[in-house]
């Protein structure tokens, strides 16, 4: 499948092209050239495309035609992970694909009633979640999963050998508005099918609903999958790869190894940043100021930031699990209107929120040398239901050495319900040094680095 490999760093020689200047003209980090030449990391086709273009090279040097109708070849980049890893990645991603199958195929009117589980839980919250757990337990009873909604049994004892972190929904309260909404103008089409498909259809891109799977082996990060329910978009961060596509050319880590593309994080300067506070201007039901809102501004003061490091307000109730792609330079939005985020912020941040919403970030840390990541301590201690908001050393998820970084899930596991544990995470780009200044003015007892990728 690739040519020419061999040669790039002659190439490169030859035409008097530094790496770093090849990795600017075409948004990658000088090392993840580097891991290329030295055949540490295996390039996606878009990559060496690319890399020809920049190069003025003749098409199919480095890379040959696509074959889209040949059969999934597994890369030598899978060969990063440990089998078992791969078969749970597959199980997980199968997983996903089954949800918005079933979802797609629903009427609306069925999955937006009411069920069990926590009070605003809407069947769609549901449906996926029981999809999932089902799917995961049939390959490996033996693992612990704790999901958003809260509603199946953990079996937390196995959580030190396997753990699965479930977000089977994120953004469900836009979604079950954007139904309705399509309900009263579209009253004859019945399917949320009929909904997502729709042209007018507002949730797209990032500001649609997600699920994320967060894989945990060892106490060490393993991997993370989402799908957009939208447009139907895998995403994958693990040792292999770090990469999206789109389900019927990427539906098991084989053919997201071969079609997949890469998701690049580029360097950022600035201090732009993402984080949830809830919906700007937002009045309960009695016309008064929002409470939940008031105290997540607390909560991001007592982390030393101001109301005016806020991004505009169409950023401030942002999902959770997907944040992490507003730092890379994909498409915010499919089709027509694909267009890369106008928006460009330098870093995310967990503002207090449940582990479920920021742990697929840290696979995304864990498995890319451009991300680095660190968690905040508040200086006044603040906390929701009795939940530290960001918690000290002692109470913290994270047990950080000299040259590593593994988690303590038994910090978890000992509550009483292990999903509403929370957390201030920061993950920004490596190379962003306005950021990375601001983190290190910290006080020491206030700010930890989260050496996270020298464990993949």
């Amino acid at each position: 499948m690739l040519f020419g490999i061999d040669d790039l760093k002659n190439i490169l020689a030859q035409k008097g092209v530094k790496q770093s200047q090849l990795a600017k003209h075409i948004k990658v980090t000088p090392q993840y050239i580097g891991q290329i030449i030295n055949k540490e990391r295996v390039a996606s086709r878009e990559v060496l495309e690319q890399i020809e273009a920049a190069l003025n090279l003749h098409p199919g040097t480095l890379v040959s035609p696509r074959d889209y109708s040949a059969p999934p070849k597994q890369l030598v980049s899978l060969r990063r992970m440990k089998g078992v890893e791969i078969a749970h990645l597959q199980v997980a991603m199968k997983a996903l694909i089954e949800s918005r199958n079933f979802l797609i195929r629903q009427k609306i009117e069925d999955v937006t009633a009411s069920t069990r589980g926590k009070v605003d839980t809407l069947f769609f919250d549901l449906a996926p979640e029981h999809i999932i757990v089902q799917r995961l337990r049939e390959f490996d009873n033996q693992c612990a999963i704790f999901t958003e909604e809260g509603t199946t049994e953990e079996r937390r004892e196995f959580a030190a050998r396997l753990a699965f972190f479930i977000d089977p929904f994120d953004r469900s309260k836009p979604f079950a508005k954007a139904l309705d909404d399509f309900k009263k103008t579209e009253p004859d089409k019945k399917y949320v099918a009929d909904a997502i498909n729709d042209p007018n259809w507002s949730l797209q891109g990032l500001d649609a609903p997600f699920a994320s799977i967060t894989c945990v082996r060892d106490s060490k990060m393993c991997f993370n999958v989402m799908c957009n329910y939208t447009s139907g978009e895998i995403y994958v961060a693990c040792a292999a790869m770090i990469k999206y596509g789109p389900v019927e050319k990427c539906p098991n880590p084989e053919a997201m190894a071969e079609y997949g593309k890469d998701i690049v994080f580029a360097r950022r300067d600035g201090t732009n940043l993402i984080t949830f506070v809830g919906t700007p201007d937002k009045k309960n039901a009695e016309g008064n100021e929002d409470k939940k809102r008031k105290l997540y501004e607390d909560h991001l003061t007592n982390l030393g930031f101001g109301l005016q490091d806020l991004p505009p307000p169409k950023y401030q109730d942002p999902g959770g699990p997907a944040r992490i792609l507003y730092l890379s330079d994909m498409p915010q939005s499919q089709g027509a209107k694909s267009s890369i985020c106008p928006y460009r912020p330098a870093f995310i941040l967990s503002n207090g929120e449940k582990i479920c919403e920021w742990a697929g970030w840290l696979a995304y840390a864990a498995h890319s040398e451009s991300l680095r990541a660190y968690e905040l301590i508040a200086e006044k201690v603040s906390a929701r239901d009795f939940i530290l908001l960001a918690p000290p050393p002692t109470y913290s998820l994270f047990s950080i050495d000299a040259n590593s970084c593994k988690l303590k899930l038994e910090r978890v596991t000992g509550l009483d319900r292990p999903v509403t544990f929370r957390s201030a995470i920061v993950v920004t780009h490596f190379e962003s040094s306005d950021v990375a200044i601001r983190m290190k003015a910290r006080k020491e007892e206030r700010c930890r680095e989260l050496r996270l990728f020298s464990n993949s």
